[in-house]
């Protein structure tokens, strides 16, 4: 669970993402996310979710992870990225 860069929603299907592999797992990231493993997790985005510890640069639009991995920020989840901070 701690290599997990970052969750990303693909329909019924949620991409597990970690620097060496990218796992697909058959479960929607909105139930995903309300699993008590995936407490560490914040949407960011329709589509995506980042662990709180892996962010490293937070600007209006984009969201930077350790390894320079760059994301969006969604409009009606920009209240999520204060807990960030």
């Amino acid at each position: 669970m701690h290599d997990i860069l970052y969750l990303e929603a693909l329909k019924d299907y949620t991409m597990l993402v970690t620097n060496d592999k990218r796992h697909c797992i058959l479960l929607n990231i909105g139930k995903l996310l309300n699993e008590n493993r995936f407490n560490n997790f914040v949407r960011i985005h329709r589509s995506f979710a980042v662990q709180k510890h892996f962010v490293s640069k937070i600007s209006t639009q984009h969201l930077e992870l350790h390894n320079q991995i760059s994301l969006p920020i969604g409009r009606s989840f920009k209240e999520n990225i204060t807990s960030l901070i």
